[in-house]
Order: structure tokens, then sequence, then C-alpha cells
């Protein structure tokens, strides 16, 4: 998407139910530099896109999927992905699957304790319970008619290690060439990739590249390329007015009806059928 197409649009419908940590309720969490936190318990119509955020917003996927797309690169995002999204990047989140949950954070642009990247990244991390477990006994305090101050200040603190935990090894650390790739796989989707080129680009073997997807993405590459061909194309089925032939040559599909093949297999129905239902 271009940039004079993004913007700040929040279509969230009655089935989603989001529940809010505000420093109003919570004034600890000020000392984290927390302008807002909350769950989202997500089914039904949701889609959030925001252009150029003010603030830096973490997002930890916890159970169902969703999609994230940025001017950069779109994802899936399923259990035990970390989004992190710098404050000024533009994103936009929706539904990738019936119901998706997940807890977020955002922080002021000027955050001390912790320096984010400046483009928007997403890790896979062991596990978000501690932070989960802290974010619910929090909100249990919320149904008090007054929270716990002793309480409160000691959960704020158990998510800051948490996340500092989290995010600390992960400050410095080189990307590897895996995930190098990757993101030349997402920049670069319409290249008519092969698997040698791929093995080559990491300098191992065919077999060895296969291991490498199957270890991380749980498929093979050409798999793995089809899918991000895939929800990226969706994104562009939702988001802008391409004809279906633009947007296969976009994806590297030899014309509309090999994208229109490829699109019905996966999703279920036709690219046509898709659009139609993000424009009643």
């Amino acid at each position: 998407m271009s940039e004079q197409h993004w913007q700040d649009k929040f279509e969230i419908g009655p089935a989603c139910v989001e529940r809010f940590l505000t420093t109003e309720r919570f004034s600890e969490l000020t000392k984290l530099q927390i302008n807002l936190s909350g769950v989202s318990y997500l089914r039904g119509e949701y889609f959030v896109s925001r252009k150029a955020p003010q603030e830096h917003t973490l997002l930890f996927s916890m159970a169902g999927a969703g999609s994230l797309h940025t001017s950069e690169f779109s994802q899936r995002l399923g259990p035990n992905d970390l989004v992190i999204l710098p404050a000024g990047v533009n994103y936009s989140l929706s539904l990738a699957s019936h119901f998706w949950r997940h807890n977020w954070f955002q922080f002021s642009a000027d955050i001390s304790w912790y320096r984010f990247p400046k483009n928007a990244k997403v890790l896979k991390i062991n596990s978000s319970q501690n932070i989960d477990k802290c974010m619910k006994l929090l909100l249990d305090e919320e149904t008090k008619a007054k929270a716990d101050p002793l309480v409160e200040s000691a959960l704020t603190q158990l998510i800051k290690r948490y996340l500092l935990q989290l995010l600390k090894p992960l400050k410095n650390a080189e990307p590897s060439p895996l995930h190098k790739l990757e993101q030349q796989l997402r920049s670069s989707l319409h290249y008519p990739w092969t698997v040698a080129e791929m093995a080559q680009r990491l300098s191992v073997s065919e077999a060895h590249c296969y291991r490498l997807f199957q270890q991380e993405f749980k498929c093979s590459p050409k798999q793995y390329l089809s899918r991000l061909r895939l929800e990226h194309g969706s994104y562009l089925l939702r988001e802008s007015r391409w004809s279906i032939d633009v947007i296969a040559s976009q994806l590297g599909y030899q014309d509309g009806f090999a994208f229109a093949h490829r699109f019905k297999k996966s999703f279920g129905v036709s690219p046509g059928r898709y659009r139609r239902s993000f424009n009643q």
C-alpha cells in the first residue's frame, strides 16, 4: 500500500471483547511509560489500521491467528509471536482465523528503559504466559472498588521484568540468515524464486534449505513463499482497487487465472468473491 493510502481506521464488531488497563485506573503503569494496554478477544469483524502512530506498540499473539500488514511486509501471526511496532510505522491488523486472542502494550515514544528498533519486527518467543497472568491479575484488581496499591506495584514490576527478559536478548541480536532471506522474499514477492536460489542465498544445499524451512516455518520453501504471496494478495484485494491481473503480476503469478486458482484452493473462495465480502 502506498503511503498516502494509510489511515487510522478502527472496525471492531460486537463479537469482539477488549479489556483495557488505563493509567487513570493503574497509575503504576506510568512508571513503565505505558500509555494504555489491554487484552483482546476477537471474533467476527476486526480491522485496525494506524498511520504513523505516535506510540510504540508491543503485541503478544496468544491463541488463534491474525494478520499484520506494514509498508514493508505482511505476516500471519500465531501463538507465541511477538510483534514490535515502533512509533511512526504504518500498520494494520485483522483476523486470519475465526478467533484471535492477544495482549498488547502502547508505550510513550520517548520510552527510556527500552530502545525500540526503527522498523517493525515479528519475533518467535517461547512463551508470554507470565505476562498474560500478570495482566489478568491486574484486570481482576480492576473489578474491585479500589485496587490494592501494593498488588498493583508488584504486578507492574513483574511485567517490566518479563518484558525485559523477552526483549533484552533480542535487542542486539543479528537476524539469522534465514530471517534475512525471509525479508528478501517479502520485499520481492514478484521475483521468480527457486529453491536453488534460496539455498544459494543461505550458502547451504537445497536439502539443508528445505530442512531449515521445515524447522522454522513447518513447511517447504515453496510452500512458505506461496503463503507469503497469498497473504499479501488477500491484503491487496481488501485494501486496493487493483485488478486481479495486476495483483497477480505483483505476486509473481503468470496471470490472474493462476493466482485465482491458488487463492481459491487456499481460502475456499475466489478472489472476486473475497473482495466483494469486504466491500459490502
